[in-house]
């Protein structure tokens, strides 16, 4: 079985947190690493005077259990450039210890997400099928078919082509959605790298996204939806983050 590491950062959202955790858990068909790194939940009261305290004790319930393989722990928020990258810096470190071999494959998601059965597999056999397409080496799936509005956006995210493999159809993209992706570990470590700290709200995905546009490599989904944003994470709804994650 291959080796995959999931990558999580998260802050101040138990609720939200809580039934990620336990969907990603729940029938992800194969097996799995996870590392969480933790944007100063413990020092927040965001939701409520003990939200952030709430937030912490999911988390080390979790860790306890041996569900979370390594928990870094900030003293404050430190947006979505840094934490991902935190997790980057571990892994670069571990990759070249004789002792903790660099794993076979990465996801990296977000605590809003919510996972169907199944959710790793189809990431997998996605990657697998699709990462030889003749018009570009795909580099990246993404279990969520997240529809943006905004127009320059859609554009990018729209469906270049329709490709079948052992008789089932993917789409492939040039952009898909940055809250949920699955790639091989060489390009997280070797070619993504680092995310851009200069740019601590919103757009951070892009910066990777545009790292496969320039090398002419392209994305795709997995045939049906299996990763949804929390319905009240997304909006107005009562976890929505835009307004308070850097």
């Amino acid at each position: 079985m291959p080796d995959v590491l999931v990558i999580l950062f998260t802050w101040d959202r138990g609720a939200v947190l809580k039934e990620c955790l336990t969907t990603m858990h729940r029938e992800p068909g194969m097996g799995f690493r996870l590392w969480v790194v933790d944007n100063g939940s413990a020092f927040t009261n965001m939701w409520s005077p003990t939200s952030g305290i709430k937030h912490l004790d999911i988390l080390l319930e979790w860790y306890k259990r041996g569900k979370i393989e390594l928990l870094l722990l900030n003293k404050r928020n430190l947006g979505t450039c840094h934490a991902p990258n935190q997790l980057m810096a571990v892994a670069k470190l571990t990759a070249v210890k004789a002792k903790v071999s660099r794993p076979d494959f990465v996801l990296q998601t977000v605590d809003d997400s919510i996972f169907h059965p199944g959710w790793l597999t189809e990431c997998h056999r996605t990657l697998l099928d699709c990462e030889n397409y003749p018009g570009g080496r795909v580099l990246i799936v993404s279990p969520f078919h997240c529809r943006h509005s905004n127009g320059t956006t859609a554009a990018k995210m729209a469906t270049i082509d329709e490709y079948e493999v052992a008789g089932r159809t993917y789409e492939i993209k040039q952009c898909v959605s940055g809250n949920t992706w699955f790639m091989r570990a060489d390009t997280w470590l070797d070619i993504f790298s680092f995310y851009p700290t200069r740019k601590l709200k919103g757009g951070w995905d892009w910066a990777k996204l545009q790292i496969v546009e320039q090398l002419g490599a392209k994305c795709a989904v997995t045939p049906g939806e299996m990763v949804t944003q929390h319905p009240e994470a997304i909006g107005d709804g009562k976890w929505q983050r835009s307004k308070n994650w850097r």
